[in-house]
Parts: C-alpha cells; structure tokens; sequence
C-alpha cells in the first residue's frame, strides 16, 4: 500500500500525469452525482397505481346476471277470432318474485307457481310465466336460426332472433335489455288451430335498482 501511495505522489508531481488524474477525478465525480441524481429522481416520483380498464358487459351478459326488476308481461292473442288481452305485473329481488294476474297475487319459486297462501297454482297453463324467466329467454335465444341487428344513432339496438316457427325481438337501451317482443302466432297455432295471432310483449324497468322487497 505504502508503494502505491510513493507511486502515486511520483506521477502527482509529474504536471502531465496530474492532469490526467485529475481529469479522471472530475469525471468519476461528475458520473457519481449524475448515479445520485437519477436515484433520487426515480424514488421521488409519486407511484401511479396501474389504472384498470373498465369491464363493459354486453347487453346479454347484463340481462343475465339481473338480480332485481320490476317486469310487466302483456299477452295479446286471437282465438275464436275474439281479442285477448291479459297483463302480468310482477317483482323480482334475488330470489323473492311475486306477481299479479287479474288482480290476484301469485310468487314464483324455482320455476313453481304459488297463491298467497303458499298453495301450488296449477291453472295457470295458459300464462306459464316461467319460460319467460331470463334464463329460459336466454336458452331460447341460444337455439336461433337467423339473428339480425339493427343500431340507432342515440345508441340503442335491436335484435330479432329468427327461429322455425316464432321471431323474438329484443331491445337495448345503455346495455341492457328493456323490452321484449314474442311473436308466437306460427308456435301456436300449430298448438291450437283456433288461435290466429299470439304476442307476448315484456318489459323491464328498475333494473338491479331495488333496494327491499316490497310485494304487491
């Protein structure tokens, strides 16, 4: 060490030598402040959280996972060549859906139809409400022939979905399907050659804005 240190103050007292030094000092020096520099800048930027991009769901996907609505079914048909009409009113929250029909209270669990006093309905085979349930709706969709899609300029769509013997048409407002139109006279008539026209028309208003289950 003590010979470095000799060696070093020999080439100290040579001016050529002792400008080399000390231009490889000054620059060991400017390159050490410029290494401190740069930590310190990176360490005092604020962190960005990493920003998330919003998960926009389809109109399908939204009508769906509906948890909560408010829902009016109104059938329309022709038999006898007599006009018909019948309006379902009803509320769905979670698992809890009740419903009126010709002003008498009904509820609908797992696809089975109650009155009041917890008694199972059997005599509502001309209104069965639960194919008309989303998930059936949906199922039935699935199974369409034909499917054609017209957009608005405010940015609604509709969609008619084609099948062998009905037309289901569908539409939606801020993604999420608000109405509903069956055109179920083909199906029908081949049920019961008396009826001539069967439409049933279904919308839905207060959409997952439930807060309590109010029955009607």
């Amino acid at each position: 060490m003590k010979e470095k240190i000799e060696t070093f103050k020999k080439l100290w007292a040579i001016p050529r030598y002792k400008a080399i030094i000390q231009l490889i000092l000054w620059i060991s020096f400017f390159l050490l402040l410029y290494i401190i520099i740069s930590v310190i800048a990176i360490f005092s930027k604020p962190y960005k959280k990493k920003q998330t991009e919003p998960i926009i769901k389809t109109a399908i996907e939204n009508y769906t996972e509906m948890t909560n609505y408010e829902y009016k079914y109104n059938f329309t048909y022709i038999i006898n060549k007599e006009n018909k009409t019948s309006l379902i009113e009803g509320t769905k929250y979670n698992n809890q859906n009740t419903f009126k029909l010709l002003g008498t209270k009904y509820k609908l669990e797992n696809n089975v139809i109650y009155d009041v006093n917890d008694n199972i309905v059997t005599n509502l085979t001309d209104y069965d409400i639960t194919l008309l349930e989303p998930s059936n709706i949906i199922n039935l969709l699935n199974t369409a022939i034909n499917k054609e899609i017209t957009k608005y300029n405010d940015g609604n769509i509709k969609t008619e979905y084609t099948f062998e013997d009905m037309l289901i048409t569908t539409y939606e407002e801020n993604n999420y399907i608000i109405k509903i139109d069956l055109d179920l006279t083909n199906y029908m008539v081949k049920l019961n050659p008396k009826i001539t026209y069967y439409t049933i028309n279904i919308t839905y208003e207060n959409i997952n804005n439930i807060d309590s289950f109010n029955e009607l």
